[in-house]
């Protein structure tokens, strides 16, 4: 006899909150903000070395 399958196969069913954050906007947000201050960084870190 074989056990029930997950149906979910290991992934959040869509009715569930993100794991941080409480919401996915807010997720969505922290992420784009992140790659936000990464490209500025970045930028600043190259105009002040060439």
């Amino acid at each position: 006899m074989t056990a029930p399958r997950d149906e979910t196969n290991g992934r959040q069913g869509a009715d569930e909150p993100p794991p941080l954050g409480g919401s996915w906007s807010r997720l969505y947000t922290a992420v784009l903000a992140a790659l936000v201050l990464l490209v500025v960084a970045f930028s600043l870190i190259t105009r002040h070395f060439s």
